[in-house]
């Protein structure tokens, strides 16, 4: 993992100030001050910096070894420098390197797997934990231009990004597999009850995926845009943290922002809002209503799948509670499917 886990907090804290050091040099920067800001599967740091005799702040990221190649975050690097250069859309400006790379490969003594850097313009904006309908017409809209934008990109580099395999993901629960990789436990970690409702919604789930269309409406997507993903400055939107971006139906995105948001008293209002800010610059899908509530059902088994995955049960949240909870709302999918 990138925060060394496996070493006393002492050493950690030295490879964390040597990497961030040599990282940011690699850039052209100074570092003076680095403040943690965040650490889920990839590492953030708000780090202040002089360069070229002026003091900014700029956001470090160091990704997970295991995760994507150098190549595969290069072209991540590349669309956000597209999407700033050809749409209205604001997102945070990766830095090159002296080497005319946006991503450098650190390797600080004692730690055998280099660790991949993107150094990043610091984006201001505020983070609205509970957006309201205005918030989400503009976001909707914001939404659309980065799939006007999907529809024509077309780097001489080609697109280093995966398709999204919904199939393969979505298998493992078809087979009724909802094993974890945490530590202490050992098998399933479902009830009887809700693995037949897992392996039910997601059998009923892929073949649905199946014929969803994606010579249409299909293209590079953020993948990840939800509230926490979104600042907003001046009243617009400013999408951040694209890392898990990829090749998708479009709908995905809007299914992943609404998706957050189901539990809100206001949620109605807010997906129309959504759907209404994303028609004032982009036709919808004409089966945007099935692909909508396919991909919305489709985001809990991608949650769960990553849940499973944590090295503990409470990494970040209780993984047990989000079992029953997602195992209660799949059960809901297959009754409106009836």
């Amino acid at each position: 993992m990138p925060r060394f886990e496996a070493f006393d907090d002492a050493t950690t804290e030295r490879m964390e100030r040597e990497l961030i050091a040599a990282a940011c040099g690699a850039y052209g920067v100074e570092a003076i001050a680095a403040e943690l800001v965040g650490h889920s599967v990839n590492v953030v740091y708000r780090v202040t910096a002089e360069r070229d005799g002026h003091r900014r702040d700029y956001a470090l990221r160091i990704s997970d070894p295991a995760r994507y190649s150098t190549q595969q975050i290069e072209a991540e690097c590349r669309w956000i420098s597209a999407v700033n250069r050809e749409t209205s859309v604001v997102s945070p400006e990766p830095l090159l390197a002296a080497d005319g790379r946006h991503v450098v490969e650190i390797a600080p003594p004692g730690v055998p797997i280099p660790r991949r850097c993107a150094l990043f313009a610091w984006l201001h904006g505020e983070q609205i934990d509970a957006p309201r309908p205005e918030h989400m017409r503009r976001l909707g809209a914001m939404t659309a231009e980065l799939h006007n934008h999907a529809d024509t990109y077309a780097p001489a580099e080609g697109i280093d990004r995966a398709h999204t395999n919904w199939e393969g993901m979505l298998a493992r629960f078809v087979r009724g597999d909802v094993s974890a990789a945490w530590e202490g436990y050992v098998g399933t970690v479902a009830t009887e009850d809700q693995l037949r409702v897992f392996m039910g919604a997601a059998a009923r789930l892929t073949a649905a995926i199946r014929e969803i269309p994606i010579d249409r409406d299909y293209g590079l997507i953020h993948a990840d845009l939800h509230q926490w993903n979104v600042l907003y400055h001046d009243g617009e939107p400013r999408p951040i943290d694209f890392d898990d971006c990829l090749l998708s139906p479009y709908m995905t995105d809007v299914a992943t922002t609404l998706w957050y948001l189901q539990d809100d008293e206001q949620f109605p209002a807010l997906r129309e809002a959504c759907i209404a800010g994303y028609e004032t610059r982009r036709d919808l899908p004409v089966d945007w209503q099935n692909q909508l509530a396919v991909f919305l059902a489709a985001r809990y088994f991608a949650m769960l799948d990553w849940a499973l995955s944590w090295p503990r049960e409470d990494h970040m949240w209780s993984g047990l509670q989000a079992v029953s909870r997602y195992a209660e709302r799949l059960h809901a999918y297959l009754e409106s499917a009836d």
